[in-house]
């Protein structure tokens, strides 16, 4: 399928993104308000108990709401996405704390474990730089005031042949909490998905993503 106005995808903090929600200007931010609005209104939802989960291009949303909307949610989930570097922002960020889980892959093709320059998607469009995982993981944590060494989680190797290991870093202080979710020799998979059909590209079946998220949300809802 062909895009006339780019890939489809959330109008994230990327100021170099060339999807179709970028270039058009689309305000997902208020697109996200009215829908909590809308099930508040229609199902009675508690407010204070909304969270959001974004996954590669979603992940570029989740860091968005988290910066410029962190009052809407009791907790983010971002999987496989790192922030962009300072003068590649294209967001307002609010500089209140939040809590947040972040999973990254150490072998993600699409989104460098390391950070760095990505490539033009076009001669006009000036290069992004994108922070590290670990500088991500840092960001987040200096602005929920965590510091000190993370607890270090292993997870079992329960399946040699995947070729990846996770392993979980956690900074928690009432009431914050910042987690990062380490998938050593992951790619761009989500641990615990099912193999797409006709990919070769790994998925780490040690862990189960949803059910970490889940875990950590969960940890919100007793604060």
């Amino acid at each position: 399928m062909a895009y006339p106005y780019g890939m489809p995808g959330w109008n994230g903090c990327a100021r170099g993104s060339r999807n179709a929600a970028k270039l058009n200007g689309v305000d997902d931010v208020a697109f996200i308000e009215h829908l909590i609005d809308d099930m508040a209104t229609t199902y009675g939802i508690d407010r204070e108990k909304v969270f959001v989960l974004g996954y590669s291009g979603g992940g570029h949303l989740v860091y968005r709401l988290a910066l410029e909307r962190p009052h809407l949610f009791a907790g983010f989930a971002a999987m496989l996405m790192v922030l962009p570097a300072p003068e590649s922002l294209d967001c307002d960020p609010s500089g209140e704390p939040v809590s947040i889980m972040i999973m990254n892959g150490t072998a993600d093709p699409a989104v460098p474990f390391e950070g760095g320059v990505v490539p033009r998607n076009s001669e006009d469009v000036p290069y992004d730089r994108f922070l590290s995982t670990p500088e991500t993981f840092e960001y987040w944590a200096e602005l929920a005031g965590l510091d000190g060494e993370p607890t270090l989680t292993k997870i079992p190797d329960l399946a040699p042949d995947d070729g990846s290991t996770v392993d979980v870093q956690t900074l928690a202080s009432t009431p914050f909490e910042v987690a990062l979710v380490v998938v050593h020799g992951g790619q761009h998979r989500i641990p615990g998905q099912r193999q797409p059909p006709g990919s070769e590209m790994p998925v780490n079946r040690d862990a189960d993503a949803v059910e970490m998220v889940w875990e950590f949300f969960s940890r919100r809802l007793i604060r």
